[in-house]
């Protein structure tokens, strides 16, 4: 077996013992049994439990963060970004159930130095949003607001599907559609009062 090969696998069992088990529980000689390497082999690989964390969660993120970055890119007014940028994640909330459990129980799990490179991926995010957000104004899409509280406001708003409880009758769908027109019609009643 290659050796990215390996890693792959050593990266697969330990986010199935990381969910298992959860972050504190989870031992390295596990990992490597259920790797079907030796416990050297996955030192060899990762120095420390940390460090395979680290990458686990990083290799998540990082998957997260280029799908959610394709669907905004190409063609199509603000809207149509934003609502292809929130069906691709809720798309992944769906399908990618194993990062998701594992971010929702050891997200505080995560080092100082993960966290540095997650606030710099969601600036890499917010700054593609900004440009958007920035042309929609322009075209006349978007009225005046400041694009960067704008695109920030878009790309933190998609944490609310992990904690909101739906209701009876409610999808995912419902909630993309109230969340896209509270974000483009906002919920000031803009009617004129006499």
């Amino acid at each position: 077996m290659s050796k990215d090969g390996k890693r792959e696998r050593i990266l697969n069992a330990a986010m199935d013992i990381f969910l298992k088990e959860g972050y504190d529980r989870a031992t390295m000689k596990e990992i490597a049994k259920t790797a079907g390497v030796g416990k050297g082999t996955t030192y060899e690989y990762f120095p420390s439990k940390e460090a395979l964390f680290y990458d686990v969660m990083q290799k998540g993120f990082r998957y997260f963060f280029t799908e959610l970055s394709n669907a905004i890119s190409g063609e199509g007014t603000v809207y149509e970004k934003m609502v292809r940028m929130y069906e691709r994640h809720h798309q992944i909330f769906r399908t990618e159930t194993r990062f998701r459990d594992l971010m929702m129980n050891d997200f505080g799990k995560i080092s100082e130095e993960l966290q540095v490179w997650l606030i710099e991926q969601e600036q890499a995010m917010i700054n593609q949003l900004e440009e958007i957000v920035h042309d929609g104004i322009e075209s006349g899409e978007l009225r005046h607001v400041h694009p960067r509280i704008a695109a920030s406001t878009m790309l933190h708003s998609l944490r609310v599907v992990y904690f909101y409880p739906l209701k009876d009758g409610e999808t995912l769908e419902k909630l993309t559609e109230a969340q896209i027109d509270i974000f483009f019609g906002g919920v000031r009643n803009n009617v004129n009062r006499i």
